[in-house]
């Protein structure tokens, strides 16, 4: 079955009423917080298909800097490269020169743990682990392998360090958060592609699944918004200025706008769904990014997680 968006969508006997649902949260999201655009995206996770895709103002049509979301990605490729989670690494001092500019945390977080660095959305300890990880292209090639990136963008190898650090940070290119969502049921499905096969160990997927999960348990972390009472969830918040692949026209709106996402699963001891909850709005219409889009989560997870469920 294709969506309206021209999207691939699974067939199952709740799945209607999983896209009804879904239709009708991107409405009402759009009308409480006055957005541009809503993009809902569901995937199975044991079978990586696409449930259903929900959209206001063309948003899952459009690519956006996945920010903090693609950190999780970057955490889990260096640990398949020799990362041990378990240590603490180096986070920087809050900035980090790159070319003629750099790029900075919201908050000096200093030496932390992978875990840690998750939790508090960290953008200049994940870059460095790509550099020290990654490098010479190697993100590169996982990003294909995640579906995130063609092939042919890769460009000439190996790559300097500096871009892999800009391509680790989730502000360098934009990405469908189609393709984001079925990045995360990669880890919800101990590290299988939607085609059965294995991308990653499984116990590198369940450590990246055990970061999400305090991202949204442990005080202080950016993801509070997303718990949910009596079900273990976990997700990443995300939130880039300025973005989007709009026309002239629609660029002239959407100038001061920001993109803001949540991508989360639940149940986490033996995950069923990924929901990512995207919005286009503008600047100053929230208080903090980790309030933008994960109480949306909070609110449609159990609910799609019920249907599903249901005989």
């Amino acid at each position: 079955m294709a969506s309206p968006q021209g999207h691939t969508l699974l067939e199952c006997p709740r799945c209607e009423a999983v896209r009804a649902l879904v239709d009708a949260a991107a409405l009402q999201i759009a009308r409480e917080r006055g957005a541009f655009g809503v993009v809902l995206v569901v995937v199975d996770v044991p079978s990586g298909g696409l449930l259903a895709v929900g959209d206001y103002g063309g948003a899952s049509t459009r690519a956006f800097m996945p920010s903090g979301t693609l950190r999780p990605l970057v955490i889990a490729a260096a640990i398949e490269d020799g990362a041990d989670p378990t240590l603490i690494h180096p986070s920087g001092e809050g900035w980090l020169p790159i070319g003629p500019g750099g790029i900075r945390d919201t908050e000096l977080i200093g030496d932390a743990t992978l875990s840690q660095m998750v939790g508090r959305s960290a953008v200049v300890g994940p870059a460095l682990l790509a550099r020290d990880q990654l490098g010479d292209g190697r993100w590169g090639h996982w990003m294909v392998a995640f579906g995130l990136m063609d092939p042919q963008e890769l460009g000439p190898l190996p790559w300097p360090d500096w871009r892999t650090m800009l391509e680790a940070t989730g502000h360098e290119r934009e990405m469908s958060p189609t393709a984001i969502a079925r990045a995360y049921a990669v880890l919800g499905n101990d590290g299988r592609l939607a085609d059965g096969r294995q991308l990653m160990h499984q116990e590198t997927a369940r450590a990246v699944r055990d970061m999400l999960e305090s991202a949204v348990t442990d005080d202080g972390a950016t993801g509070t918004s997303a718990r949910v009472p009596g079900v273990r969830v976990g997700g990443k918040t995300s939130c880039a200025w300025e973005t989007g692949s709009f026309s002239e026209e629609q660029h002239a709106n959407r100038s001061q706008s920001s993109y803001c996402s949540f991508v989360g699963m639940l149940p986490m001891e033996a995950p069923r769904v990924v929901l990512l909850v995207g919005l286009e709005a503008p600047i100053g219409s929230w208080e903090g990014y980790g309030a933008a889009a994960a109480p949306f989560f909070a609110r449609l997870a159990p609910q799609l997680l019920e249907l599903l469920s249901a005989p």
